[in-house]
């Protein structure tokens, strides 16, 4: 019996030991000292790049707080210059850049999205029909996107006629709203 717990003492020892060595291994392993200076060099390099990377994706954040108070100022810019508080204002620049082309504008209809787009926003979609001979509704089209007031072309079928072209256009525009809070007339 001696004998035998003599053995398992060396072997618990032996044991002890032996997992000191791993223990010290792992340690060393994770250490900056269990890797090569060229290893640890490269994997500097690369954390450096990807800080300098992300630094650039996040842009400079020095001075956001002037930088919100511009844009929200360019905003309302653009609301009060390209965007109109009426209705009215939305057929009588349509008809402007159709009689501006040459083209007859046949029937106009306005449909207004339940879904507000922004605060203070109404998004109105327009079908039109328009006549014309092709180069007159091809400047129709032009005049339209160059217009001051937002149009947005959705969709364009064209079809040939016996007095010329006829133009199936489809549009989004928006309204701001005014003082009220509603889009007027």
């Amino acid at each position: 019996m001696r004998d035998l717990d003599a053995v398992r003492k060396r072997f618990v020892v032996l044991a002890i030991v032996l997992a000191l060595i791993a223990i010290a291994a792992a340690a060393f392993l994770l250490t900056p000292y269990g890797r090569s200076r060229a290893h640890l060099q490269g994997e500097y390099s690369r954390l450096f790049a990807e800080k300098n990377r992300k630094q650039a994706e996040s842009g400079s954040l020095a001075n956001i707080d002037e930088k919100l108070v511009t844009a929200g100022q360019q905003i309302d810019t653009f609301y009060r210059e390209r965007l109109p508080e009426q209705y009215s204002a939305v057929s009588t620049e349509l008809a402007k850049r159709a009689s501006e082309s040459g083209v007859k504008l046949g029937q106009v209809k306005y449909d207004v999205d339940k879904d507000v787009p922004a605060p203070g926003l109404r998004s109105i979609h327009i079908s039109a029909t328009v006549n014309g001979n092709y180069v007159n509704i091809a400047k129709f089209i032009n005049a339209l996107e160059r217009d001051k007031m937002l149009f947005v072309p959705a969709s364009v079928d064209l079809a040939e006629g016996q007095g010329g072209v006829t133009l199936q256009l489809r549009l989004d525009t928006y309204l701001r709203e005014g003082a009220s809070g509603e889009a007027g007339i």
